[in-house]
């Protein structure tokens, strides 16, 4: 019942596998390979608890990211920012009334995404990315009504130093903060889902008024997975700038 009425828009999948209890695959997949889950469960009148069943922690575990007790801190307090929990079973959860259950099912799998995330703070030898640098040489030679400027550090919620690729500050206008990802339709979405942790760490849930985000994406590069990449952000403050249509939202931009 909730699968055609509460989840039919969302674009998962969506099993019933017990009268309680409902499995949801989503299109997106942790770096080795694995699809993304979550599970849903009737624990009384309109109350739902939503967790992501250990998947997230057991794919880290598994990729030999050593999860000392600093770091599950760490994954614990980024997670209570968005009203979420991270159990002693090592589950991603929450608990739900049916009216905010698609939405508090979106926090989950984006929760799932931003915690595999930091796994990349963990790692060394970060690649250049290319087309960051195609972009920003873009932005080099054009003019913008505002101050634009490069590879700028500022500080998320977390505590963590987020470098913005491109941020246009000034002119009495919003600050824009601009972000960048290419990736293959079938190779590693980890630059994706880094850059929706970045957005999600700058933030405050609670604040009225954000900066403004955006994420130029490599739309030749993701080729019939565009959609899915767009779904990625859907649930974030982020505005998604094709590449492939510069030519016309850099003017808006610049204006």
């Amino acid at each position: 019942m909730i699968c055609s009425t509460v989840l039919s828009n969302l674009g998962y999948e969506c099993h019933s596998i017990a009268d309680d209890l409902i499995l949801i695959n989503t299109p997106f997949t942790f770096e080795d390979g694995s699809v993304i889950q979550a599970y849903i469960e009737q624990v009384g009148e309109n109350r739902f608890t939503v967790t992501d069943d250990a998947q997230t922690l057991w794919e880290m575990n598994g990729r030999g990211i050593n999860l000392t007790t600093n770091r599950i801190n760490h994954i614990k307090s980024t997670l209570k920012r968005y009203g979420l929990n991270l159990n002693d079973r090592a589950e991603i959860n929450t608990t739900t009334s049916g009216e905010m259950l698609s939405h508090n099912l979106q926090r989950i799998i984006q929760a799932a995404i931003i915690t595999d995330t930091l796994a990349m703070d963990w790692y060394n030898n970060v690649p250049i990315d290319k087309f960051e640098m195609t972009v920003k040489s873009d932005f080099r030679h054009h003019q913008f009504s505002q101050h634009i400027g490069f590879d700028v550090k500022k500080s998320g919620l977390s505590g963590h130093q987020i470098t913005i690729p491109i941020l246009l500050t000034g002119g009495e206008r919003h600050t824009k903060q601009i972000f960048t990802t290419s990736v293959k339709a079938k190779g590693s979405w980890s630059s994706a889902y880094g850059v929706l942790g970045k957005i999600m760490d700058l933030t405050n849930p609670t604040a009225q008024i954000n900066d403004e985000s955006y994420v130029v994406i490599d739309d030749k590069a993701v080729g019939d997975q565009l959609n899915k990449l767009i779904l990625l952000f859907n649930q974030s403050p982020a505005k998604i700038l094709p590449y492939d249509k510069k030519d016309i939202w850099i003017e808006k931009l610049a204006a």
